[in-house]
């Protein structure tokens, strides 16, 4: 998985192989040719996700911090981001709320039609 994310656009993967194929032949050890213009790095990253035991695999986050160094891209921080998130959300319901209120509001001498009070002749 972790070839085809970053060698999708190069080519496809296992390629004339179906699913059915592609899962024998890499329970059978079988491992796509890493590109020969691989930064050593990305290299050891893929090749550390086919390690044959789970366990000795890298998690994702892993993976992604590894990626982070090697590409010098800042993984966002979805975390702040969520929160800032909920914080404008709430903000822009109150906000919402304060001009519902706002328009209700009804100024005296007038009624809901806004219409001046009818005096008697």
């Amino acid at each position: 998985m972790c070839w085809e994310i970053y060698y999708s656009c190069a080519s496809d993967p296992y390629p004339g192989m179906t699913p059915v194929e592609v899962h024998q032949k890499v329970r059978e050890g079988y491992r796509m040719q890493i590109p020969e213009n691989a930064h050593p790095q990305i290299e050891k990253i893929i090749q550390s996700c086919w390690l044959e035991n789970q366990a000795d695999r890298p998690s994702m986050a892993d993976i992604a911090v590894q990626f982070q160094r090697v590409t010098l891209i800042a993984r966002p921080n979805f975390e702040q981001q969520g929160k800032e998130l909920e914080l404008f959300g709430l903000l822009y319901i109150q906000n919402i709320q304060f001009q519902i209120l706002n328009n209700l509001r009804v100024p005296r001498g007038r009624n809901m039609s806004n219409e001046a009070p009818k005096t008697a002749t």
